[in-house]
């Protein structure tokens, strides 16, 4: 990423959510994230595509506002769509300048609205006048609202840019941009996807999801924007009061096309490079990819941070300053911050002359907890940052109903992971002798209480072993579904391969792996480590729970590209439970 006139931290500071990724979508190469991608959708799933490169070069205005009136929003929503988590009406006049045969350089507004559908997060578009018929033409085949209008412009002046669009005689939209940044130049792949499609019926699937393949060169500006709708437009009353969340001015080459299917991608996931040691800049890079704090946050006041502190020795666990970083981040947006975890053991507690037992006694995992937190430097972060510091394994508990669960059809969990907003799995990045890998998902074996079932969860294990061979799998699919998992940032600055989580050899990635989407953000993570999803039992217990993605193609991926990243770690001995059991946490103590 190349920014002139700041320093990578400065970028940040002054606006890279919008610049790198304008909130959750990339919209028509409008808004962006950095390099990277997964490669293209799958051809099982493509349905169609227009032909290679029809897009090389456009600019335009993009602003993205937060609406008050949510009952509207809900009307203005097809039935088939969901509520998003935040209300998003996203507002953009474009000029196609560079485009291929068919089509001719063409101007276009659009009016879009985040909702999701089948879980998934995507825009759904309520208007898109075009100035050209073949454009409006191929647009309408794959469900955009397009119409020709009369008249479409993108004009500059001393370094502002207006649009507007005149239909019938009547400005149905204007914009003004306002730059308030240094431009910032940077290279993605595979923008999108970004819509959610409702196909009018007789024309073929009823929902499409329209991908955006091949190579940008962005040259972005953050700034302000206004925004009139016309008299006749239903969008206009959701200006009324909202929010400008933020607007950007992008010129855009490369050469892309669009391709739309039934699959429907399951989000976006960042993989950035730690520089110079750097860890706390990375982690604060990966979430601006996502989008920035605000968007990662938006909706959610109360978090917790759950790192992976499997036992007191460092070289298997969670680096504070992934922790410090993202506290500090969400304390600067407001928000209140928890960190929790239940280890799985300690030397002197359950770790006794080398013999590991399970225990449920409350006076051992207290003094377990404090131990491994005060060892690893928590107790002191905690208190640096003026966070509470939560012992998962102790103290009240609520009981969660998992409905079709796997293990469990009612999970016992620590009762303030019911009164957050939003959990945060923070993991190393390991392998794992149970289940492959151990990542975000896997992380949450954590937040199973002690004094429930016992450390180091031999009991759980135990239960899980009757319903699938890793006996970690469906366990872990099961506390997903029981916890508000909405952020995972994976610690990749030293990494674990063999047999880990804790015996495996050390491995220098200097990375920082982050999305919202649990699944895809463990996907791209095990992709870098070498492993393909098939071969990881909690990603296919996953798909069977309903969970998306169901591969790397349905994932947008923004930052470093997983091939420029990727070491193929050395394997772990799977070795089965039931001859792991006979040492591991085999007696009570």
């Amino acid at each position: 990423m190349k920014k002139r006139g700041f320093s990578r931290r400065e970028f940040l500071q002054v606006g890279a959510g919008a610049a790198a990724g304008l909130m959750t979508a990339s919209i028509m190469g409008c808004s962006g994230g950095g390099g990277g991608g997964a490669g293209s959708v799958s051809n099982s799933t493509v349905i169609g595509s227009f032909s290679e490169g029809l897009y090389r070069g456009q600019r335009g205005i993009t602003a993205i506002y937060k609406p008050l009136d949510s009952s509207l929003y809900r009307q203005l929503l097809p039935t088939q769509f969901e509520m998003p988590d935040s209300l998003q009406l996203l507002v953009s006049v474009v000029y196609y300048s560079n485009v291929n045969a068919p089509l001719v350089p063409y101007g276009e507004g659009f009016v879009s609205l985040s909702c999701k559908y089948q879980g998934q997060t995507g825009f759904y578009t309520l208007t898109m006048p075009v100035d050209d018929k073949t454009a409006c033409d191929g647009g309408l085949s794959i469900g955009f609202p397009k119409y020709v209008a009369d008249k479409i412009e993108l004009t500059e002046s001393s370094g502002a840019w207006s649009g507007q669009v005149i239909n019938n005689g009547i400005a149905v939209m204007q914009m003004t941009f306002t730059p308030q940044a240094s431009k910032v130049t940077y290279n993605r792949v595979n923008p999108g996807p970004s819509f959610i499609n409702l196909v009018p019926s007789g024309q073929g699937p009823k929902i499409y999801s329209v991908y955006f393949i091949g190579q940008q060169l962005v040259n972005s500006i953050t700034g302000t924007a206004t925004i009139t709708a016309g008299p006749n437009e239903s969008w206009g009353k959701l200006l009324e009061g909202a929010a400008l969340v933020t607007a950007q001015f992008d010129d855009i080459s490369g050469n892309y096309t669009m391709q739309w299917g039934t699959d429907i991608r399951a989000g976006v996931v960042s993989i950035v490079r730690i520089n110079n040691g750097d860890i706390g800049l990375a982690v604060e890079e990966a979430i601006a990819l996502l989008g920035g704090i605000d968007a990662v946050t938006a909706g959610k006041q109360r978090i917790m941070l759950k790192p992976n502190l499997v036992t007191e020795n460092s070289r298997s666990t969670t680096k504070p300053e992934v922790i410090r970083t993202l506290a500090m981040l969400m304390q600067g947006a407001g928000k209140e911050v928890l960190i929790g975890e239940g280890s799985a053991c300690a030397t002197g507690y359950n770790l006794v002359n080398g013999v590991l037992y399970r225990t449920k006694k409350q006076s051992i995992l207290d003094g377990m907890q404090q131990y491994v937190f005060d060892t690893l430097g928590y107790t002191a972060l905690a208190q640096a940052l003026g966070v509470p510091l939560i012992n998962l394994h102790t103290g009240d508990m609520a009981t969660v109903s998992i409905p079709g669960g796997f293990v469990y059809d009612n999970i016992s969990i620590h009762r303030s992971l019911t009164e957050i907003d939003m959990l945060c799995s923070v993991p190393m990045m390991k392998t794992h002798t149970l289940g492959g890998v151990t990542l975000g998902m896997k992380n949450l074996i954590g937040t199973y209480p002690g004094t429930v079932y016992g450390s180091v969860r031999s009991q759980v294990h135990d239960q899980a072993a009757h319903v699938e061979g890793s006996a970690v799998a469906g366990a872990v699919v099961d506390m997903v579904r029981a916890n508000k998992l909405g952020l995972v940032v994976i610690d990749a600055s030293t990494a674990m391969e063999g047999n880990g989580p804790d015996a495996g050899d050390l491995v220098n990635m200097n990375l920082i792996i982050a999305g919202t989407n649990p699944l895809a953000t463990d996907m791209v993570a095990a992709n870098v480590m070498g492993f393909s999803p098939v071969e990881i039992p909690t990603f296919q217990w996953a798909n069977r729970a309903g969970m998306q993605p169901q591969g790397l193609s349905q994932i947008e991926i923004r930052g470093e590209s997983i091939a420029s990243v990727q070491r193929r770690f050395v394997r772990p001995e799977i070795i089965p439970w039931s001859t792991v059991r006979n040492t591991f946490g085999a007696q009570e103590i």
